[in-house]
């Protein structure tokens, strides 16, 4: 699972570091769907026939397809042949993550600051996992909790 974790960070901190540069980056992109690959948007579309696609990013050379599905925020990481590497759910702070998450978070040097998103992770062969981004000012921070609320680890950086 750490290995799951540390891969994550470094994506997520090269789409934060990459965020703010020109649309040539190599790292992360905005993608129309012309500029996928057709066994990823298969894929997508096999495992989320009523999904309604608000996004496709490239990050590296995976590609992630943010959607809609029942009212709720998903995303799904997909290689370029189309295998699923992660699944997300958008959950409601605090109301729609279990208890011992919010226990957990209450228990971090983060506890005060606000809370921007929170997910629900799962990375294929991996465990269940919970991400929530907070901020602080102009500072924002990832941290991510194992389903019985203990602290896995958190991003590398503060932004």
């Amino acid at each position: 699972m750490k290995r799951f974790y540390l891969l994550h960070l470094i994506l997520f901190n090269l789409f934060l570091s990459t965020s703010t540069l020109d649309a040539q980056s190599n790292h992360v992109a905005r993608l129309t769907a012309a500029e996928v690959p057709d066994d990823a948007i298969e894929s997508f579309e096999a495992s989320y026939p009523e999904g309604k696609l608000i996004q496709w990013w490239r990050i590296d050379k995976n590609y992630q397809a943010e959607f809609a599905l029942n009212g709720e925020t998903h995303k799904v990481l997909i290689n370029e042949k189309g295998g699923i590497l992660e699944r997300r759910k958008k959950l409601a702070w605090p109301d729609e993550l279990p208890k011992k998450i919010v226990k957990g978070f209450k228990k971090t040097e983060y506890k005060f600051w606000k809370v921007e998103e929170a997910y629900e992770a799962e990375s294929t062969g991996e465990d269940l996992f919970y991400e929530i981004k907070v901020t602080n000012d102009d500072r924002f921070q990832m941290i991510y909790f194992q389903p019985n609320g203990d602290l896995e680890t958190k991003s590398m950086s503060t932004y």
